[in-house]
């Protein structure tokens, strides 16, 4: 599990890649962490662009231009993956 020091730098590199970026698409790889439908997520998310990268305690909180903020908890694995379109992401295997 990531420590406040880790998020923080997380944090900051997120500021410098995606700050003011459009969310062209998403991927639910796990459905049951989304706390609203996968529909209505999609519809909040996709086409918004990111205004603000912030934190609190160790939760990275992206401020959006629709006024909806995206709630991001590190949990155990301490891992967002950023990837060009191009990239092909596996579907979750518990197995």
């Amino acid at each position: 599990m990531p420590e406040l020091p880790e998020v923080e730098t997380i944090r900051r590199q997120l500021q410098k890649l995606i700050a003011g970026k459009k969310i062209k698409n998403t991927k639910v790889t796990l459905p049951k962490i989304i706390k609203a439908p996968i529909g209505d997520f999609k519809r909040a998310v996709c086409g918004a662009k990111i205004k603000s990268i912030n934190r609190r305690a160790k939760l990275i909180i992206f401020g959006l231009d629709n006024g909806w903020s995206l709630l991001v908890h590190l949990k155990m694995t301490g891992q967002l993956v950023y990837v060009k379109k191009t990239v092909v992401i596996p579907a979750r295997s518990d197995s």
